[in-house]
């Protein structure tokens, strides 16, 4: 300390003279050593199937799938999802508009399926971002996937209703961007705060 009450290597140590510091951290804070980036890309190709009768989609496990991929290293998910998911793990229901009175609206804004946060959190374990783009014709749950996107620290994207050549350079934008955008994957936060206060969420 020096005669003005004021450590004498404050200006010296990043830490103690800027409002936010990076570290890289010691293998002490590591879950694992540092991995290569991967992405996986999960695409609907709707038109291979446009003459099923009865058109369905099994996005949600194929999502699954790719985090149980991803969990000895770590990456990002790109799912381009082209219609609500109907079956298979996390399968999804329409929700009837008409049924739902002015005070029932709220319902909407929340996810139809828990087992998508539980999901989330495991994959945020593996270190895994889920990025979901809606290009669908019809309805999609935001509400429910939105877990995967915000626990992961990922982003959804929505194109609906989906035109191949009105959305094309748009998708492909969303795209370029996604993946040249400086990224930073298996962070760890370490929160100094003045004595007698306490970080709440």
């Amino acid at each position: 300390m020096g005669h003005d009450g004021r450590r004498r290597d404050a200006d010296e140590r990043a830490e103690l003279c800027r409002g936010s510091v990076e570290f890289v951290a010691t293998p002490e804070y590591q879950v694992r050593p540092p991995m290569a980036q991967y992405h996986f890309f999960l695409v609907e190709i709707p038109t291979m199937f446009a003459n099923n009768i009865a058109p369905s989609s099994c996005g949600g496990a194929v999502i699954e799938a790719s985090v149980a991929a991803l969990q000895h290293t770590g990456g990002k998910v790109h799912a381009y999802l082209a219609m609500l998911p109907t079956v298979g793990v996390h399968a999804l229901k329409l929700r009837d508009q008409a049924v739902v009175g002015d005070k029932d609206k709220m319902t909407y804004l929340a996810s139809q399926d828990n087992t998508l946060k539980t999901l989330a959190m495991t994959a945020a374990d593996f270190q895994v971002c889920i990025d979901v783009s809606f290009m669908a014709q019809g309805y999609c749950d935001l509400a429910s996937f939105h877990d995967l996107t915000s626990t992961t620290g990922g982003t959804m994207y929505q194109h609906t209703p989906f035109s191949p050549m009105m959305d094309h350079d748009q998708v492909l934008n969303d795209l370029k961007w996604n993946l040249a955008r400086l990224q930073g994957l298996e962070a760890v936060m370490l929160l100094r705060c003045s004595q007698g206060h306490e970080p709440r969420s």
